[in-house]
């Protein structure tokens, strides 16, 4: 997100996530219609204290009814990079799982 400077990121505040029903953080990112990686979508993003993502919305055209929402869960950590390698969306039905992940560093 740090580097798409066409996107616009709201204010941190606290609020109840989707799927948890815990407390956590919240920022949302919208895109402009035109440019940036997803033009005119929104992402809420649900992260804890220690600024690990655990739950995303992603709404497709800003809309207000969520597109997809899911956790992220099972952080692994790759040479000191934290990846969440399983995103479960509510009904439990459906898991994106990542396997076979790798870092390579220039060195």
């Amino acid at each position: 997100m740090i580097w798409d400077t066409t996107a616009t990121i709201s204010e941190q505040t606290k609020t109840e996530a989707p799927i948890s029903k815990t407390e956590l953080n919240l920022i949302t990112i919208t895109y402009p219609n035109e440019g940036g990686y997803t033009p005119g979508d929104a992402y809420d993003i649900y992260f804890n204290d220690s600024y690990l993502i655990q739950e995303w919305i992603f709404r497709k055209g800003n809309s207000k009814e969520p597109s997809l929402t899911t956790t992220f869960e099972n952080y692994q950590d790759y040479k000191g990079i934290k990846i969440a390698t399983d995103h479960k969306m509510a009904d439990g039905i459906w898991n994106l799982n990542f396997t076979d992940i790798s870092i390579i560093l220039d060195e």
